[in-house]
């Protein structure tokens, strides 16, 4: 199998192409035809490594809370404004 760049483009076609398969086959769930198409099209793993590659996952985009406000997002009734 050839490497193909993978790229916004290329997750797209998988997850249509997954999306016709698990309506037409109801034999594995949406996430497993993922994880297939990504395989076949471009040779990775999993459809969650196709997506790393292509730039959608970056540890920049993740938004880093701290746990004190994780928990006072969570729970706001049990803190006072002022």
């Amino acid at each position: 199998m050839s490497v193909k760049e993978i790229n916004a483009r290329s997750i797209r076609q998988i997850k249509r192409h997954a999306r016709l398969l698990s309506k037409s086959m109801h034999q594995k769930t949406y996430m497993q035809y993922l994880d297939q198409v990504a395989r076949e099209r471009l040779g990775v793993r999993h459809y969650h490594e196709a997506q790393v590659r292509a730039g959608k996952i970056t540890p920049e985009r993740v938004l880093r809370v701290s746990p004190m406000t994780f928990y006072q997002q969570a729970f706001p009734e049990y803190y006072l404004e002022f």
